[in-house]
């Protein structure tokens, strides 16, 4: 995934500083894609809680993080295709 987007060992470092960009990799990793939003922070939301499902509050408060933080910034990097209108994530 890193080597496709050509990322420097600082740019990768800066990638993988935020265990929430862990964790929404690698569901994206093991996912087929494309995947909606509300999908991934569902994922993230159930793998940072440590069960299969999370409140729907919590879902929501990754669903924002992932909105306005994580996914642009991955897509700036060039790691994931985001389309904020659509909230589809490839």
């Amino acid at each position: 995934m890193f080597d496709r987007a050509g990322l420097s060992a600082s740019e990768r470092s800066r990638l993988l500083a935020s265990e929430r960009r862990q964790t929404a990799l690698s569901v994206l990793s093991e996912t087929r894609c494309p995947v909606e939003l509300e999908e991934l922070a569902a994922a993230v939301a159930a793998r940072e809680s440590d069960s299969d499902d999370a409140e729907s509050d919590r879902v929501a408060t990754v669903a924002t993080a992932l909105h306005h933080n994580h996914l642009p910034r991955m897509a700036d990097m060039g790691v994931v295709s985001y389309d904020p209108e659509s909230g589809r994530v490839t």
